[in-house]
């Protein structure tokens, strides 16, 4: 637990969480926006977080990578070059021209793919790339994500029968970050907010 925390606090200092006024892919307005592009930039911390992904991966019985895009590209991408495991792309769209594949790289029909997301909200752009790499003839059994914003994403995927870890939940990283004292008082408030928000709406999707 001491290596996560101490992992978390490094990449905190990169600005990975912002406050203000957001409205997030899925359409959601949130407080509070999570960022993990700016570890790309930091090849240390992108090993250290790599190896910390592949500690909590149940087993390596997974042949294939794909980080969910485009935030999670550079994350699955030194996965792969940690574990020694191909790595395949997911297009975000089909540009019209070349190939015109969604899916890029070497695989085979029946191979098991790891599936790697940076942040998980409603778990929509997870089951986008899960729906084309099963479309390929490929087996999805286990999906990490790096953190769990708690507004039921991760019931979504595990409801839809797969295995799913993450490595943060929200609620955590932030009393990581309240003992640490590294909030403002007005922050304290937005999370504390925030976080109500999320139980009641998931409570009101029950």
């Amino acid at each position: 637990m001491e290596e996560k925390e101490q992992f978390f606090l490094e990449i905190y200092n990169l600005g990975i969480i912002k406050f203000g006024n957001f409205t997030l892919k899925s359409g959601m307005n949130s407080p509070i926006y999570i960022d993990f592009r700016p570890i790309a930039s930091r090849p240390d911390l992108l090993i250290k977080l790599s190896d910390l992904l592949l500690h909590e991966v149940p087993s390596y019985d997974f042949e294939l990578i794909c980080g969910v895009p485009y935030a999670a590209l550079p994350i699955a991408t030194t996965l792969s070059l940690r574990s020694k495991i191909p790595l395949i792309i997911k297009r975000k769209e089909n540009k019209g021209y070349g190939t015109e594949r969604m899916i890029e790289g070497i695989y085979k029909i029946g191979q098991n793919c790891l599936i790697i997301e940076d942040v998980i909200t409603s778990g929509d752009s997870l089951l986008k790339t899960i729906i084309e790499l099963e479309k390929e003839g490929l087996i999805i059994k286990n999906i990490m994500s790096i953190l769990d914003r708690e507004q039921g994403g991760m019931e979504n995927i595990k409801k839809r029968g797969y295995n799913i870890r993450t490595l943060f939940r929200i609620g955590e990283v932030f009393k990581i970050l309240k003992k640490k004292s590294f909030l403002k008082e007005k922050e304290i408030h937005m999370i504390q907010f925030f976080i109500k928000n999320n139980i009641k709406n998931i409570q009101n999707k029950r």
